[in-house]
């Protein structure tokens, strides 16, 4: 900490060192071009940070210690952060640079969220789902069946299965999508249909979303969509997609009507959602060994409780791909066939 204070209120030189990442994880930190103005990146990828990095400049080293004497799991982020990427000293600055970017990586943390771990939860039941799946998208469930998407990216189909929840057999299975569009997303149910994002397999891409029967999966509706959609919940009232790696929201009506948009300003990039009650519960990935499952407040979109994940016995996030929750229990489908469904008894946001 004196480290951070002393670069803030000192204005001493810091240079910052190159952090890896993977493919879905965030780029590395890069030393700014101009002193004066904050990275592309971070101007295009982490608006919260931004805005959080404004009052640290002008409180300077009073408002670091308010904000890290306040969460001891924040103040020990930083500290490993912090011996990572600050060497050598350049400008404050970049401190900021290097701080803002941490603070977009937890938001939730600096703006008072209720932060868990599932580590909190006790885990009632492992389901193995007994039949073929691919690279597992999304599930959802209901007191008989689990429904489960998955991609087969090799010949390029899209699959929509459904499971015995009693015995996680495989029922049936259909393709959904197209030639181009095979790569389905998470999924919602509502009453007897489901509603399936289908998608190109590259971003900035185009999309269907198809509505089908819950019992015999055929298709009922569909509307195309300009973009990327990987992930979609359904609501009395709506239907909200997150494009690629959530970084934008599109809400449309039940006829695929757009009635808005909205940036997302968390770092999780959630992969599957539902909505439950006031709240949108989304599922995602944080960095390659981190992830969360968020509740929102609807239509706000403010992180009220935050639970984060670690990795199941196979090395994969437990908020990898599928997520879907009812009123007593969580339920997580993170690895590819043969998959394994994660039921966990939850603990609900104490704030509404």
């Amino acid at each position: 900490m004196h480290l951070i204070t002393n670069a803030i209120s000192g204005g001493f030189n810091s240079r910052i060192q190159a952090i890896k990442t993977d493919a879905r994880g965030f780029p590395p930190f890069r030393q700014l071009s101009n002193p004066n103005s904050l990275s592309r990146w971070e101007t295009q990828h982490a608006p919260s940070a931004s805005r959080l990095s404004q009052p640290l400049k002008n409180r300077k080293n009073q408002t670091m210690l308010m904000i890290f004497d306040g969460c001891c799991h924040c103040r020990n982020m930083a500290n490993r952060i912090c011996s990572d990427a600050v060497r050598t000293m350049r400008t404050s600055r970049i401190v900021f640079g290097c701080l803002s970017v941490f603070f977009s990586l937890s938001p939730a943390h600096a703006l008072g969220a209720d932060n868990k771990s599932l580590r909190d939860f006790d885990l009632v039941k492992t389901l193995s789902l007994e039949g073929t799946l691919y690279h597992v998208q999304g599930v959802d469930l209901d007191d008989r069946h689990i429904w489960v998407t998955s991609a087969d990216t090799g010949r390029h189909l899209g699959h929509l299965s459904m499971f015995s929840r009693a015995t996680g057999e495989l029922e049936k299975d259909v393709t959904v999508g197209g030639k181009e569009r095979f790569h389905p997303g998470g999924i919602s149910t509502e009453a007897d249909s489901i509603w399936i994002p289908v998608a190109e397999y590259r971003p900035n891409s185009t999309s269907v979303i198809e509505q089908r029967s819950k019992q015999t999966l055929a298709l009922l509706f569909k509307f195309d969509f300009p973009d990327h959609i990987g992930c979609l919940a359904v609501s009395p009232e709506c239907v909200i997609g997150g494009n690629w790696g959530s970084r934008h929201f599109y809400v449309w009506d039940k006829k695929g009507h757009l009635l808005r948009e909205l940036t997302n300003p968390e770092a999780n990039q959630y992969q599957d959602m539902k909505f439950l009650g006031n709240y949108l519960v989304a599922s995602g990935v944080v960095t390659s060994t981190s992830g969360s499952i968020d509740w929102l407040e609807w239509p706000s979109m403010r992180v009220i409780q935050r639970v984060s994940a670690g990795i199941t016995s196979r090395g994969v996030l437990f908020t990898n791909e599928g997520m879907s929750i009812d009123k007593e229990f969580l339920y997580l489908l993170p690895e590819d066939g043969p998959s394994r469904l994660f039921i966990y008894r939850y603990q609900a946001p104490s704030s509404p």
